[in-house]
C-alpha cells in the first residue's frame, strides 16, 4: 500500500518539476547537452565562448529525482543527439534513455555509460577532461557522425578542445579556452 502511494508521489512530483523555474531548456539545435549541479555552470561557460548562433539545446536539471519526464521529452523532440555532463553517476543520462526507450525516440545520447564523457572516480578529471564541442562549430558533412565516434566525443586527438576543468577558479579557466 504505500509502495502505491510512494509511485503516486512519484508521478506527481515528475510533474511538477517538469515547470520547476530551475529545470529549463536553453537554446534551440538538433544538438544538445544534459547538465545538472556544477557540470551545467562549466557547460555553460564553455558554451558562452562559441560563436552566436550556434545551433544547440541545453537542459539544466536542478532536480534529478524524480526525474522531470515532460521536461526531459520537449527536450529529446528537439535533438538527434544529446552529451550528458555529469559529475558523479550518471542520473540524467540514464533518465533519458530510459525515455528514448520508453517513446522510442531515435536520439544518440551519450556520456559516462557509453564512454564519451571521460571518468575519474565517478568525477570530470581537473585538467585532464576535455569535451569536444567542434561538431557545434564544424558538424560533419550530410549530418553525419565523426568516423570512429560518437557525434559529441571527449577524445582530447579529435580536433578543437573546449576545456572543462572543475578544480580551477574560472578567471584560470577561461583562458583556456
Amino acid at each position: 500500500m504505500n509502495h502505491l502511494k510512494l509511485e503516486e508521489q512519484k508521478e506527481t512530483l515528475s510533474e511538477e518539476f517538469s515547470s520547476y523555474r530551475f529545470n529549463t531548456i536553453t537554446g534551440k539545435g538538433r544538438l544538445g547537452i544534459a547538465a545538472g549541479g556544477v557540470s551545467y555552470q562549466y557547460a555553460q561557460e564553455v558554451l558562452s565562448s562559441l560563436p552566436a548562433g550556434t545551433p544547440y539545446s541545453l537542459l539544466k536539471i536542478a532536480t534529478p529525482t524524480p526525474f522531470p519526464e515532460k521536461l526531459g521529452l520537449e527536450f529529446l523532440n528537439g535533438v538527434t543527439d544529446v552529451l550528458c555532463l555529469e559529475e558523479l553517476d550518471p542520473v540524467i543520462e540514464t533518465n533519458l534513455l530510459l525515455l528514448c526507450g520508453k517513446h522510442h525516440l531515435p536520439v544518440n545520447i551519450h556520456g559516462k555509460l557509453d564512454g564519451t564523457a571521460l571518468k575519474s572516480g565517478g568525477k570530470l578529471r581537473g585538467g585532464h577532461s576535455a569535451v569536444d564541442l567542434s561538431i557545434f562549430t564544424d558538424p560533419p558533412a550530410g549530418n553525419k557522425r565523426p568516423k570512429g565516434g560518437a557525434a559529441l566525443s571527449a577524445n582530447p586527438s579529435a580536433g578543437p578542445m573546449c576545456r572543462l576543468s572543475p578544480t580551477e577558479p574560472p578567471s584560470t579557466r577561461s583562458s583556456k579556452l
